[in-house]
């Protein structure tokens, strides 16, 4: 069994779309996902699963998922060593910047078309397209920066989701110690 993280966007957000952690472990559960687990509320599930495809993946848990609650939830299943690839790969950690300004916006597929990541103004925010991913430098606040999920997905035509490096790191944590046993 290969192990995989699920990035959920747009749950328990400001009290709306509320799926409760337990009942998410159990909906993976009922879809055959062993060691599953969760961190915080926001939708971040490393799991095992024999079913090595993706994108497959990716389908049959937002599907479970709108037929479990009637959420139409978008879904990123990332391969585990892909995961801890792209964490070290963040082109910002070298200058040692403040982990509070760093991000993570991970893409659902690879741009076809990525010319119009030009146009974005980006304040005085940064970002540098990676494998899969967009690594954030917030100079503020990323809830007052033009670099959001809406904006990405409108130029790049593919959904994302965003997390913050404190939440990745934990997730990366997970990962590895899932690896290990």
């Amino acid at each position: 069994m290969q192990v995989f993280i699920a990035i959920l966007r747009g749950i328990n957000v400001g009290g709306h779309r509320i799926i409760k952690m337990d009942f998410l472990r159990q909906i993976f559960g009922v879809i055959g996902m062993k060691d599953v687990k969760t961190y915080i509320q926001s939708g971040n599930v490393v799991f095992r699963s024999d079913i090595n495809d993706i994108g497959a993946l990716a389908e049959l848990i937002r599907d479970t998922i709108q037929k479990s609650t009637g959420f139409d939830v978008k879904t990123i299943v990332i391969e585990a060593q892909d995961f801890l690839n792209k964490v070290a790969s963040n082109p910002y950690i070298i200058h040692e910047y403040d982990m509070k300004q760093l991000f993570g916006t991970f893409l659902e597929t690879e741009p076809h078309e990525t010319t119009a990541l030009s146009s974005i103004d980006t304040s005085n925010d940064t970002f540098i397209l990676g494998n899969k991913i967009i690594y954030l430098k917030c100079v503020g606040s990323y809830h007052t920066s033009p670099l959001t999920n809406e904006i990405f997905e409108k130029k790049l035509k593919i959904s994302c989701t965003t997390r913050n490096w404190k939440t990745i790191l934990t997730i990366k944590t997970m990962i590895e110690e899932m690896l290990s046993t």
